[in-house]
């Protein structure tokens, strides 16, 4: 279990440091979902070994050296592609969790923005006002202030929710 938040954590700060990354594609979401089980064994096999050694540094072990960028590029992946393409994908399956939780609250904030702009405030005072709702929604819907949704994305992993759900429960089951 603590392998799988180390590799999630440093996974997904790795997908929002490359957003001039081209988009993920299906070919790619798909051949992730297919090697997810199998990267995710590697990861759990490592943090088993390292666990047993004395004095093992588990993140630093997991990440350092040559053994990933090998393992996944036999796999077809670059490490950076790799990162890319899970981190986004875990994060936007958040979002879509979110969503499917709780499916009016994102139109909650965006009517009341919409009676913010059609209110009889200045313009300084809606800009204002405007600003604050979304960094109010942003929070509320578990958004980085500064990542950008890319859509093609995020309709990509509407499609693929229920596989990308099944990888993080066999994942947290693990």
């Amino acid at each position: 279990m603590a392998a799988l938040a180390a590799v999630l954590l440093i996974l997904s700060s790795a997908a929002f440091s490359q957003s001039a990354q081209k988009p993920m594609t299906e070919k790619e979401l798909s051949k992730f979902i297919g090697d997810w089980p199998v990267v995710s064994k590697w990861f759990e096999d490592r943090s088993q070994k390292i666990a047993s050694t004395p004095g093992g540094n588990l993140p630093a072990a997991l990440f350092t050296g040559k053994d990933f960028e090998a393992f996944i590029g036999k796999r077809g992946w670059t490490v950076d592609r790799f990162s890319y393409v899970s981190g986004s994908a875990f994060f936007l399956v958040n979002l879509v969790t979110i969503d499917r939780q709780n499916p009016d609250l994102a139109q909650q904030f965006d009517d009341a923005i919409a009676q913010i702009e059609a209110s009889d405030l200045s313009a300084d005072d809606k800009a204002q006002n405007i600003k604050s709702m979304n960094d109010a929604k942003k929070l509320t819907l578990g958004l980085s202030g500064d990542k950008e949704i890319n859509e093609a994305e995020l309709q990509l992993v509407r499609a693929h929710y229920k596989e990308l759900m099944a990888l993080l429960g066999n994942a947290q089951g693990s």
